[in-house]
């Protein structure tokens, strides 16, 4: 090999640095996910029972918590995306789909 072609070659193979730094960019929003169940507990759990008791019969809940949407801003500021938030939030919650609005500060629950 020639000093021609080690100037040529990449010190590192760029397709691996990209599957590492994805692999980590998930393992850390994977982290970051059982940040979130205690945040629920005491935000939404208790206003989100609160109408279902009111009408068990209803098709959608639309729960207002604002000050939940402060420590979610910052978990997503962090690396969570918003998929992943409503894909936990339809999982912890058994429902069919799960609508987050930030401008009105509500999550909006399909049963």
């Amino acid at each position: 090999m020639n000093w021609k072609d080690m100037i040529k070659k990449a010190p590192f193979r760029v397709s691996d640095e990209q599957r590492t730094g994805q692999k980590l960019k998930l393992q850390h929003r994977k982290n970051l996910l059982p940040k979130l169940k205690p945040l629920l507990e005491k935000h939404v759990d208790t206003p989100f029972k609160r109408l279902i008791r009111q009408d068990p019969n209803e098709k959608s809940y639309t729960v207002q918590v604002p000050n939940f949407f402060v420590y979610l801003k910052e978990l997503m500021d962090k690396g969570l995306t918003n998929d992943d938030i409503e894909i936990q939030l339809t999982k912890e919650y058994d429902v069919e789909d799960v609508m987050l609005d930030y401008k009105a500060q509500t999550i909006t629950f399909d049963m």
